[in-house]
């Protein structure tokens, strides 16, 4: 009959066993759940473009404040409702719309916007690369279209880095 370990050298040796068990337990169920590689459903290389009310925008002021307006005379009359799809960025006067984004192969994000002050409006193309937050101008306007631009890291408080960060988050 063989001798059995007492005592300290024992106790190791079943705490090394049970650990390797354990070890391969959660390899097998890793693999059985294919863990080693994220997910990729068809179609998650689209965006959806959500309504204002599903964004959340920091320094936006409370509803109250937001629903009127002062006519200067004392007197406060409603603002009207911005129309649906547009995106309001706080200390910029203007309304932007996400018209159209999509994956380009190389990873990076090529994003339609449209800017409107007033009666003015103006449509903007531009290349997003989200890790380091990064944009670049393909086109402007009818312009001509450069595929390649510069990109370059924005301030986070620009209507560009908010307008690219919303779509890097709608593409994950």
């Amino acid at each position: 009959m063989a001798k059995k370990n007492k005592g300290v050298l024992g106790a190791m040796g079943n705490l090394i066993r049970w650990t390797i068990w354990g070890l391969a337990g959660v390899f097998a169920i890793a693999v059985y759940l294919n863990w080693t590689k994220p997910a990729q459903s068809p179609g998650a290389d689209e965006i959806a473009v959500l309504p204002p009310a599903d964004i959340a925008v920091s320094g936006v002021p409370d509803e109250e404040e937001a629903a009127t307006v002062d006519t200067g005379a004392g007197e406060t009359e409603p603002e009207p409702e911005p129309e649906t799809g547009t995106i309001r960025i706080p200390g910029d006067a203007a309304t932007y719309s996400l018209l159209n984004a999509f994956r380009r192969d190389d990873g990076s994000i090529e994003i339609t916007t449209e800017r409107v002050l007033g009666d003015v409006s103006e449509t903007t193309i531009r290349l997003v690369r989200c890790a380091p937050l990064e944009v670049g101008v393909i086109a402007e306007g009818d312009g001509p279209r450069n595929d390649a631009p510069e990109l370059v890291r924005i301030p986070l408080g620009d209507a560009a880095a908010t307008l690219a960060a919303m779509a890097c988050g709608a593409m994950k």
